[in-house]
């Protein structure tokens, strides 16, 4: 907050939070005083009155509380004391009555000039003693009664003190209607503004030749410059009006300056008033400034080129400027106003524009977006906007051509060139000028530079009849890792797989068949595939196959021959590396063997028989048949023999089909024979009423690693099966579709929040209906279609909202002395995202020995008696922070930097300090360095480095000890928002009054015994790499200070080391604390 002189100081760095903290500025939070030739480049985040200089010009405040009458009242009450003391000299020998007239005058006139005094002196502090006004009131109302008393008791006495009576009545009557007339006035309008009033005279309240070129994000009241021109309000930040009652309105002279200033940043708004120069301006004079840049409001009114909404006075001023917004959208204002707090509507005069409207709902105009206020000789350049809520008015909002404006004299530079802009990854690749209604060609466009992991294109390519700067902006989109072939097997998986750095449009081409012959010994064709692969710049791309039966070999032609190729096993895909952007493919199996060989004898063995019968019966009958003398009679067949012959016949077909069918049979009388095995084997373990396991993950999302290992045991509690998962230290207990905490807060249970404990269960339920193939103990199990992906999110919780809806697990049960042992679950696959991402598993679940469980004492009540019904979702973010804790717990030593800042109205703190932390086998060793001293301590003792007894405490305020379990609880208790940023998660919580109210006197302790209502607060954690970056707390509240309220606040920031070296824990303070 300056009250001074700032000029010539610049910023670079980045300031504040989204969606935290009010009145953030690149030089100033909130100014009254002078900001002169100051820049900023850096980038502003926060909730409320954020601007590029400051955050928000107050005005400079005259007071004008009847100082007048307070003058007149001072020296009234002068020579009312001395009037009495005259008479009082001149009525010492007079009687008792008169006597104490005088005496009664005299007390009642000291009174009333010491309230005047008071009154005067809170005037001066901006403040209003209404006490002071009440004491006044009472003394003036009893001169008035002892002035009468006095009268009655001199009556026609002595000349000389009937003087003096009447002169101090006459004094007395003065004092009173002095008093009414400014209690009178008190009651009349009390605020004027003379911002454009002797500008060159005025330097409070004044922000003069400022530029800002970062950019300005916040939630309400943005601008370029500065947020809001107005007054603070000290009972709510969200308020930015005058506070108090009639009776406590004070005279006004209000002078809030912002001259000859520019801004070329980009300022948003999430909600109203965005601004180029101010977002939101009740009061004050804008003059001869400047808007440039992007002005946007995502969901909110009140949108201008230099003011969002204009409640003084903005002149001279010149705005070019893309604009969006919804309600009230204006080249120089979204609005003025029809009454200000003085009283006079808004004024905007001599002001130019040439602006881009590119979203807006209604009022929309290239001056103003309404018509509320005062307009006069304001110009505009549009071919599509008219002046004021799209009607254009002649001196008032008139267009002009862009020719006309350029034979403007002050015209800034800015306004008499067209650029076009070339961005790629925000940064100006090419700049070209232009004249107004301009043409390019393709010619124009420069080369995008290239982003590892991207391609990219240009948003647009038409570059034609340019009126406005234009920035063509270049779009990086991640490669496409993985295409699919078209061609689907039998359970709708793709055949194919070609990972790459692939674009939208790219596809994988696939034939059927290949341009050679395919002849191995040994081996039988199964199918022949050509691919043609899309170039993208590499010579060689992996490819993955889904054979269509188990044993397939494959080939790939190179240089006319076909080349046996060694895949490598992912899930029920092989997978290989290819050169070249077309490959042939050969996919062949081993002749038949084994039981089909079998068959196919016996088949052969059967045709063979019948061929063999039939030809000795033909020959025969043929030799019977031959001609005798037609004399001769026939002879009579042996029927016998004919017999014979088919019952030979009948016994080797049934012989052969009963060999066919005892091996037909026997395979699904195996089948479920292993099935039943595999089955008692599961069955028996998970009827176990404890069960304890380790599951261990290595898990692969394209090239990055989701390894993770948990401990898993179920116990009962009651009649309920409960479930312990530990994972990084870290316990979470499930029951019945709940999930608690360990403090027993209790959350509805949902995907993100995965029961590794079910793995078991859902696999015997699964092992009846899948294929089972056992060998020396182990059983293989595989699992196809959705019931493998319903497996699947158990073992890949990060991704499992893009699986695939169908896909196949292959799952190792291995026993011991027909006990299970271990499962193994082996998979791969893409998901179901939209550049197909690759993805493998490998989990082990290993039986372990049975051990005790404990239940936390809240976990079992909510168990038992349901105390607490979950209300919340366990989500993907919270098991994130759960995670990022977990390591915080067992990061040994830690080490971490604490600044805190409070002003609590009877007392403030700065404090910073280095913190540190080491545990022990039996306790915590915390130390706090200072000014380079440390002490160390536990929570029954403390000493210094070489073990001496430590009196009097750590030395700093703040409790250290208690900070991460604070912050853990509060993050617990709460509602948080989660966004990502750099590489980094960062998790905000809103906090309650209630909140507040147990978190700051637990940080603070002197804070406990204050009386504070408590308004605004947050608590962010920044995590990174699974790990606690750093931590930051705001709190926003009043304090009752006797008569007074006073603001207070408290701000703390943990900076948690990462790559410092932390000491070693001296050998002495181990033996002091430890030993």
């Amino acid at each position: 907050y300056s009250c001074g002189i700032i000029a010539a100081s610049s910023n670079t760095g980045t300031i504040g939070y989204p969606h935290i903290g009010y009145n953030l500025g690149g030089i100033a939070g909130r100014n009254c005083g002078f900001i002169e030739n100051c820049e900023n480049s850096g980038s502003l985040m926060g909730r409320k009155d954020v601007g590029g200089v400051v955050g928000q010009i107050e005005p400079h405040v005259q007071t004008l509380l009847s100082q007048d009458y307070l003058d007149t009242l001072s020296k009234q009450f002068e020579n009312l004391g001395n009037l009495v003391s005259r008479a009082g000299s001149n009525g010492a020998a007079s009687g008792g009555d008169i006597r104490s007239s005088i005496q009664a005058l005299t007390g009642y006139q000291s009174s009333a000039r010491s309230a005047v005094n008071d009154l005067v002196e809170s005037a001066k502090n901006l403040e209003f003693n209404e006490s002071a006004l009440a004491s006044l009131g009472d003394s003036i109302h009893g001169m008035v009664n002892a002035g009468g008393s006095l009268e009655r008791s001199v009556g026609d006495g002595l000349e000389t003190l009937t003087d003096d009576v009447s002169a101090i009545s006459g004094q007395i009557q003065s004092i009173s209607k002095t008093f009414a007339l400014a209690t009178e006035d008190a009651k009349k309008e009390t605020v004027t503004d003379i911002s454009d009033v002797d500008l060159d005279a005025i330097s409070d309240g004044r922000v003069a030749g400022c530029t800002n070129t970062g950019t300005v994000e916040a939630d309400l009241n943005v601008g370029g410059i500065t947020g809001t021109m107005g007054l603070e309000s000290s009972v709510d930040p969200e308020d930015d009006r005058p506070s108090g009652s009639l009776t406590q309105r004070r005279r006004y002279e209000l002078k809030a300056i912002v001259d000859s200033c520019e801004n070329v940043g980009n300022v948003t708004a999430k909600r109203s008033y965005a601004g180029g120069i101010c977002g939101r301006m009740e009061l004050g004079l804008i003059t001869e400034s400047r808007g440039y840049g992007r002005i946007s409001s995502d969901d909110g009114d009140y949108v201008g080129g230099i003011a969002g909404l204009a409640g003084g006075t903005v002149r001279d001023s010149f705005a070019k400027c893309t604009l969006s917004g919804n309600n009230y959208v204006g080249g120089v204002v979204g609005s003025g106003i029809q009454e200000d707090l003085s009283g006079d509507s808004s004024t905007v005069t001599g002001c130019y524009s040439m602006v881009e409207v590119t979203q807006y709902k209604q009022f929309v105009g290239a001056i103003s977006g309404g018509n509320a206020g005062v307009f006069t000789n304001n110009y505009f350049v549009s071919d599509t906007l008219a002046g004021i809520n799209r009607v254009s008015y002649a001196s008032v909002a008139e267009p002009v051509t862009y020719e006309k404006m350029q034979r403007l004299q002050t015209l800034p530079q800015s306004l008499r060139e067209l650029t076009l802009r070339f961005v790629a990854d925000e940064k100006t690749v090419k700049t070209v000028s232009f004249h107004y209604g301009d043409s390019f060609d393709d010619s124009v466009f420069p080369d995008i530079p290239q982003k590892e992991g991207y391609y990219a294109k240009w948003d647009t390519r038409e570059l034609t009849d340019l009126r406005f700067d234009t920035v063509v902006t270049a779009d990086y989109l991640p490669y496409i890792t993985s295409l699919n072939a078209q061609e689907l097997r039998y359970d709708s998986r793709p055949v194919f797989f070609v990972q790459g750095q692939f674009q939208e449009r790219d596809a994988i081409e696939v034939e059927h068949g290949a341009s050679q012959a395919f002849r191995k010994e040994g081996l039988i064709m199964q199918e022949q595939w050509t691919l043609s692969i899309p170039a993208d710049g590499q010579e060689s791309h992996t490819i993955r196959f889904l054979p269509g039966q188990e044993d397939t070999h494959l080939y790939v032609l190179k240089n006319g021959s076909w080349v046996k190729i060694h895949p490598e096993t992912m899930g029920t895909y092989l997978c290989f590396d290819a050169v070249g952007s077309q490959v042939e493919l050969t996919a062949a199996v081993p002749m038949a063997s084994g039981r089909s060989q079998l068959l196919m004898i016996a088949a052969g063995l059967v045709v063979l028989a019948v061929l063999a019968l039939c030809t000795i019966r033909i020959k025969r009958s043929r030799k019977k048949s031959a001609p005798e003398a037609a004399t001769t009679a026939k002879k009579p067949r042996k029927r016998g023999t004919k017999r014979k012959i088919i019952a030979a016949v009948l016994i080797a077909v049934a012989v052969v089909l009963a060999i066919i069918a005892f091996f037909c049979i026997q395979e699904p009388v195996e089948e479920l024979s292993r099935k039943a095995q595999v089955y008692d084997v599961l069955k028996t373990y998970v009827d176990q009423e404890q069960r304890h396991m380790r599951l261990t993950v290595q898990a692969q999302v394209e090239n990055k690693d989701a390894d993770f290992t948990a401990e898993i045991a179920t116990t009962k509690v009651g009649s309920k099966e409960v479930s312990v998962i530990r994972e990084n230290d870290r316990c979470l207990y499930y029951c019945d579709g709940v999930v608690y905490l360990e403090s027993g807060a209790a959350f509805q249970l949902n995907a993100a929040a995965p029961d590794y404990s079910q793995l078991a269960p859902r696999l015997l339920s699964l092992c009846q209906s899948a294929q089972v193939e056992p060998v020396d103990g182990v059983y293989t199990i595989t699992v196809d279609g959705e019931q493998a992906m319903e497996l699947a999110k158990l073992l890949l919780p990060s991704v499992q909202n893009w699986l695939p809806q169908t896909g196949r697990l292959t799952v190792d049960v291995i026993t011991q002395n027909d006990a299970l042992t271990q499962i193994r679950f082996t998979g791969a696959g893409n998901l179901a995202d939209s550049v197909k991402t690759p993805f493998s598993v490998t989990a082990t679940v290993d039986v372990l020995s049975v051990e005790d469980v404990t239940i936390p004492s809240p976990v079992n009540t909510q168990l038992l008696f349901g105390t607490t019904k979950p209300t919340e979702v366990y989500s993907d973010q919270l098991i994130q922070l759960l995670q990022a804790w977990a390591n915080l717990g067992t990061t040994n030593p830690l080490g971490a930097q604490v600044t805190m800042s409070a002003d609590l109205g009877s007392f403030s703190v700065e404090e910073s300090f280095r913190y540190y932390a080491w545990k022990t086998e039996t306790t915590t060793v915390n130390a706090v360095e200072k000014d380079d001293s440390t002490v160390y301590f536990t929570d029954k003792a403390l000493c210094n480095a070489d073990g001496r007894t430590v009196t009097g405490g750590v030395g700093i305020e703040t409790d250290a000890a208690a900070l991460s379990n604070v912050l853990y609880d509060t993050f617990q208790e709460a509602q948080f928002q989660s966004r990502s940023e750099e590489g980094a998660t960062v998790y905000t919580v809103s906090l309650s009054s209630a909140a507040m109210e147990k978190l700051v006197p637990t940080i603070l302790p002197k804070a406990q015994d204050l009386a504070i209502d408590y308004h605004n607060g947050s608590l962010q954690l920044r995590v990174e790499d699974g790990k606690i970056q750093s931590a930051r707390i705001a709190c926003d509240g009043s304090a009752k200070l006797a008569v007074l309220t006073a603001n207070v606040g408290l701000t703390l920031d943990i900076q948690i080391d990462s790559d410092t070296p932390i000491p070693e824990l001296p050998e002495a303070v181990q033996t002091a604390l430890v030993k």
